[in-house]
Formats: structure tokens, sequence, C-alpha cells
């Protein structure tokens, strides 16, 4: 059997494999960074586009629910397949007229929808749209629509809030008011 080459080792293994490559002088200094010693306006650097490559199953709460929006965001000509769904564990509070997913009390439902993000195309058009408020996260989604009474639970992500808490209200989101308030602004 060949020998793996670096291309084609898993981005994960080539992450590793860089990690350990470094010594031990540039892991202290890349451990080194702490919000009290930073600037005000300094902020850590992220390589970018993020090398972020869990596609699969997404949970959407909020924008993103309405199938015509999801199309635009992901440049597609058809609107994907939206699945009633739910995540257990988390609550919404207001960034604006925006919801935000935090963690919230345990058996606490959030309501949404799930859609498979199968593009790493589609995944970076999403990251770019949800902006550097929100940072993906693994999570159970329940999908709704298997039955009568039952559910499928799969693993997935969701979009969680990265802000601070206070820059958040109490609130719900109503998907229905946002598109009318949409509406109203076009005309």
């Amino acid at each position: 059997m060949d020998k793996p080459t670096r291309s084609t080792l898993s981005p994960m293994a080539r992450k590793f494999l860089n990690e350990d490559a470094k010594t031990d002088a540039e892991k202290q200094s890349e451990s080194s960074f702490s919000i009290e010693t930073a600037e005000a306006d300094e902020q850590p650097s992220f390589p970018w586009p993020y090398d972020i490559t869990d596609k699969g199953w997404y949970f959407f709460y909020g924008t993103l629910m309405d199938s015509p929006t999801l199309a635009k965001v992901l440049q597609v000509a058809k609107p994907p397949q939206l699945r009633p769904a739910r995540v257990i564990g988390y609550q919404i509070r207001l960034w604006g007229p925006y919801p935000a997913l935090i963690d919230g009390p345990p058996g606490h439902a959030v309501e949404g929808v799930a859609c498979e993000i199968l593009s790493q195309k589609r995944l970076d058009r999403l990251i770019a749209y949800e902006t550097e408020k929100y940072y993906i996260h693994a999570c159970e989604i329940n999908l709704l629509d298997v039955g009568v009474g039952r559910e499928e639970t799969v693993d997935g992500n969701v979009f969680m809030w990265d802000g601070e808490l206070d820059e958040l209200q109490e609130g719900d989101f109503s998907l229905k008011d946002y598109l009318r308030e949409k509406k109203l602004e076009e005309l």
C-alpha cells in the first residue's frame, strides 16, 4: 500500500501534522493571547476562508427558515428542501430584529427547519451570511416530518451566537412578521 501524501490526507489529519511540526516556542506564543493583554481594537487573526468542512444537516431558526431567502444565500435556482425540526437545550434571544441562539435550560425546545448542506461552496456562503457574530456548533436535530408522533434525530450543526450576551434582548422571532416587514420595505 502506498504511503499517503499530505494532499491525500483529510483536513483534520493535516491540521494535526502541522501542529506536531511546530516547535515548543511556536506553540507557547500561540497560546499566550489573552483578552486582558490585547489592545482594545486588536483581535486574534484567523485564516480566511475558514477551514470548516462540517457539511451535513443544518438547523435554521431565523430568516433562513424562508426557503426563497435560503436559496438566495446559497445561490441556487430551486429553493432547497426544508424539513420541520427542533433542537433541545437552547433558547432564542434577539440581536436587533434577528434571532440569536444561545444555550438554554435542559429540555427547552427551539422550533425551526433543517436542511442538508452538502457543498463546501454553499457552506461558505452560509458562513458569510451569518457574519462573525455566529459560529458553527454541533448539535442533535430532531426531524419532525417522519410520521405521526415520530421524530428522527440526526447529528448536525447550528449557527450559535458568538457575541456578548448583553447585546441581546428578550423577545421572539416571527418569520411571518419579518417577511411582512421586508415586503413593506421593498415597496
